[in-house]
């Protein structure tokens, strides 16, 4: 209901806009929140002496949204943390056969306070020319984020030297329109392989996030031609792999919507060596995690128990001589 317009306001009367984004001094796919209007009654607003600006300070507008959550409908058992643009909610309830249909409450809950921002940011205007080159995205689709906006969700730069008065600039609602109305079951299959590989081999290291995966996967599905995933899936989750391997020896991971982005800018050299390495060893053998993982797996309730090693035997053996 806050609508922040990606432009400075030059007169900010007539329109709906109440702040708008400001990009100076901050990390690509950054901004802070300039409000024009002084609102000296609330501390959540900060006065930049060096820039003579008033900004919406994340850390203390997050603050004061889990100071509300204490007031109003929470549970005294409910641990309430911050964890990047979240607020999440866990009462350590465990789920059990008895209240398995009704999983509200015993599970956590994240809670993402996201501020429209329209124009489409002109930082992400490189979507709409790569949309012409790709077979994978058609123009009208494009188009059809673009007016959509974006968000700005409050979360500073890793690296920034002013993080209270930092938000990162979310596209998480158009890539939530591109998983339902773009990615194909057989693209999703490919994916749901690659994020097995994480989880089994990297989830305990925790120096790439998922949301590198992420990243990685939908500029694949941008630059293969769309029947490979279907016809060469096993190629499609090695060449999402080299990606990834190219992306870490350049020392950047682009985000898909904002290149410019780099995911790994606040990684050390010794944390990228190590990814590199985890990544070269999945490279090498795909198939081990994925075994691994569905060891204790259930597929449905058959009257046999049945092992998906054995399921996957004659595929194994093939692969040796493939």
């Amino acid at each position: 209901m806050i609508p922040v317009s990606t432009k400075k306001l030059q007169d900010n009367h007539g329109t709906n806009f109440k702040a708008y984004l400001d990009y100076d001094n901050v990390h690509p796919g950054y901004a802070r929140i300039c409000i024009p209007g002084i609102k000296q009654d609330d501390d959540s607003f900060v006065f930049d002496g060096d820039v003579g600006k008033q900004y919406l300070s994340s850390t203390r507008y997050m603050r004061k949204l889990v100071s509300n959550l204490f007031k109003y409908d929470k549970e005294e058992t409910t641990e309430v943390t911050i964890q990047g643009p979240a607020i999440t909610l866990d009462n350590h309830i465990k789920l059990t056969a008895a209240n398995m249909n009704t999983p509200d409450g015993t599970v956590p809950t994240d809670l993402v306070c996201a501020l429209p921002c329209l124009p489409w940011p002109e930082i992400a205007n490189s979507i709409k020319d790569r949309a012409v080159k790709s077979e994978w995205l058609q123009f009208p689709f494009v188009d059809s984020i673009v007016n959509d906006g974006c968000h700005i969700v409050a979360v500073p730069s890793k690296s920034s030297k002013k993080p209270e008065l930092e938000w990162r600039i979310s596209f998480s609602a158009s890539e939530g329109r591109l998983a339902r109305e773009v990615v194909t079951d057989k693209l999703r299959q490919c994916y749901v392989f690659l994020k097995i590989l994480r989880y089994q081999s990297m989830k305990s290291k925790s120096i790439l996030s998922s949301y590198v995966f992420k990243s990685v996967f939908l500029h694949c599905c941008e630059q293969l031609p769309v029947h490979y995933w279907k016809y060469f899936p096993g190629n499609c989750v090695l060449y999402m792999l080299d990606v990834l391997l190219e992306c870490l020896e350049k020392k950047h991971v682009p985000t898909y919507f904002l290149p410019e982005n780099n995911l790994i800018d606040h990684l050390t050299d010794d944390e990228i060596t190590t990814a590199i390495s985890a990544v070269e060893k999945l490279r090498l053998d795909p198939i081990t995690p994925i075994l691994v993982f569905m060891e204790d797996k259930m597929f449905a309730c058959h009257c046999i128990k049945l092992k998906f090693r054995t399921m996957v035997k004659p595929l194994l053996d093939d692969i040796k001589e493939y």
